[in-house]
């Protein structure tokens, strides 16, 4: 009874094992196709009509390359032989049968072509001009004639006259008053004054901005303009005759007063220089008057 029991077991162990054995060998089998799947994908499919290609037998009807000096004589050949299309292009170029030129030769044609063509203005470009006669004696290029006599009639011309003035200028000097000398005419010559003087005299412009018309012609009059001069503005200040009662000697009437003066500076390389004008400027209804008026460079 007892061994019956065992028997039994034993069999069913040995059925069970021999499933899982099955069963193994299946997974095997399965996983192995897969890789091999897997491998396939991967694996670019080879052309066999490239490789019969690829490995096709030389020609027969071509020598067999063996030595050097066969090698030689095989190339030799082949450089000399020409091809139907190549014998053909040669053709059409030598016996000149219209409509088959080497693209080589139409296109050297185009461009001696274009090359030999001028257009009108590359002429006009090309042609010379003339140079200017010289003269013997200074031997500089004599200015065309057209300059020649716009030059001669303005030599001709008279000279134009200063812009005429309804008031009338004077100026002293501060040495002059300082020896008691009276005033003195003034002329200042610049166009832009005189009509600053006639605006104010029709009533145009203030006596202020005639005085700083009149101070700053007085400094160019006077300054040599150069490089590295720094130009100031004019100022003015108000000056009460009653205050300073020399302001009105030598004038009669009403006048507004300023104190005016004008300056410049050099500055270049260490070097200083100032450049000064100044004066008392007196203006009425008729007169403008210059007093103590003086002129320096310092420095």
């Amino acid at each position: 009874m007892t061994s019956s029991v065992f028997d039994r077991l034993s069999q069913q162990g040995t059925a069970a094992s021999a499933a899982r054995e099955a069963k193994e060998k299946e997974d095997r089998e399965k996983q192995q196709q897969r890789r091999a799947a897997e491998k396939a994908a991967v694996r670019p499919k080879m052309d066999r009509a490239k490789l019969q290609q690829m490995h096709a037998p030389q020609d027969p009807k071509l020598p067999k390359v063996r030595s050097p000096k066969q090698k030689d004589s095989f190339y030799n050949r082949l450089s000399k032989q020409e091809t139907a299309s190549s014998a053909a292009h040669h053709k059409a170029e030598t016996s000149g049968t219209p409509g088959l030129k080497s693209p080589k030769k139409a296109n050297s044609e185009v461009f001696n072509r274009l090359y030999k063509q001028e257009t009108a203005a590359t002429k006009a470009h090309h042609l010379k001009e003339e140079p200017l006669p010289i003269s013997p004696k200074k031997g500089k290029p004599t200015p065309p004639p057209s300059l020649l006599k716009r030059m001669e009639e303005a030599a001709k011309s008279p000279e134009k006259k200063p812009v005429p003035i309804e008031m009338k200028l004077h100026i002293r000097t501060k040495g002059d008053k300082k020896e008691g000398k009276p005033y003195s005419d003034l002329d200042l010559t610049q166009a832009d004054v005189r009509r600053q003087i006639n605006m104010f005299s029709s009533g145009k412009i203030s006596d202020r901005a005639l005085a700083f018309d009149i101070i700053g012609a007085l400094f160019h009059r006077d300054f040599t303009p150069g490089p590295h001069w720094q130009i100031g503005t004019a100022i003015l200040e108000d000056l009460d005759p009653l205050l300073d009662k020399t302001l009105l000697d030598g004038v009669e009437g009403e006048f507004k007063i300023y104190g005016a003066h004008k300056e410049a500076k050099y500055d270049w390389k260490e070097s200083n220089q100032f450049a000064r004008a100044e004066g008392n400027l007196l203006i009425s209804k008729g007169d403008i008057y210059v007093d103590g008026y003086s002129y320096k460079v310092s420095g």
